[in-house]
């Protein structure tokens, strides 16, 4: 069978579990099957808005890992994504389990995952193979953008994720909510800075709200990282709110378009004669 579902990746704190909780709330409340897959081996399960259907912690724990091998927590994290991937069989058996059920990855947070280290890039493919079609979320809290130090920063990790791991890629722009009490803080409207164009006004932001030593060469160098951006120009972000519901749906049906899942509610059907 053809499995469904949304890889759910972003830097720590941008909102990936309690996006996960709320993405699998619509989901029930529209009568589709769906669980939440927690693939972060540092999480406990009181730190998470909802019940994992399936946790990596039933296979291998990161502060286990530590303990054992004497590892820092970004060496032992590494570590536990490379057993997971040589002990695959074990997940693709618990979801088998989840006959028709569509699938919410919730994944770890530190960034070499996504642009250099090749075990998850590699365990996203193993799935795939199985039969898994899945888009990739991408994550980013929206309050960045209030500094055009950390907006640029975002842009240049969503495009090396989107380059590296190679799936259907749909950029966010997360905690919409916080965004609205520091909105006065951004150079420009929030299109600007869904749409990802014409960065180079961003310099002039720079110019004339921060006084910085070296300013000239530091002014280059990000006009350079802004030229590389839209010269790729694979970027853009949805703007998502998980106090809206409307804004949900619409990530939802976005996900859906992107790797062509129709969904049909059999109990909508009716034969007219």
């Amino acid at each position: 069978m053809v499995w469904f579902g949304q890889v759910v990746i972003g830097p720590p704190g941008s909102g990936k579990s309690t996006y996960c909780a709320a993405m699998q709330s619509k989901l029930v409340s529209k009568n589709r099957k769906c669980i939440v897959i927690n693939l972060d081996p540092q999480v406990t399960l009181h730190e998470l808005p909802y019940q994992p259907d399936i946790n990596i912690t039933n296979l291998i724990n990161a502060e286990h890992v530590s303990n054992t091998l004497n590892l820092g927590p970004n060496a032992s994290l590494l570590y536990c994504m490379e057993y997971l991937l040589e002990n695959l069989d074990w997940l693709l058996e618990q979801i088998s389990l989840h006959k028709d059920s569509y699938l919410l990855y919730d994944l770890p947070g530190q960034v070499e995952l996504f642009i250099h280290h090749n075990a998850l890039k590699d365990i996203i493919s193993k799935l795939q193979s199985s039969n898994q079609r899945l888009v990739q979320m991408n994550l980013i809290d929206s309050t960045l953008c209030c500094d055009p130090f950390k907006y640029v920063a975002s842009l240049l990790s969503s495009l090396s994720s989107q380059i590296f791991i190679q799936l259907p890629h749909i950029n966010i722009l997360s905690k919409l909510s916080l965004l609205r009490e520091v909105e006065a803080e951004m150079a420009y409207r929030l299109e600007y800075y869904t749409e990802v164009q014409d960065l180079q006004s961003l310099i002039i932001s720079l110019r004339y709200n921060f006084k910085l030593p070296n300013l000239q060469k530091f002014e280059r160098f990000t006009s350079t990282l802004c030229e590389i951006i839209e010269d790729f120009n694979l970027v853009s972000f949805h703007t998502m709110d998980v106090q809206d519901d409307e804004s949900i749906e619409f990530i939802l049906s976005s996900a859906d378009r992107a790797i062509g899942f129709i969904p049909f509610n059999h109990y909508d059907f009716r034969f007219n004669y």
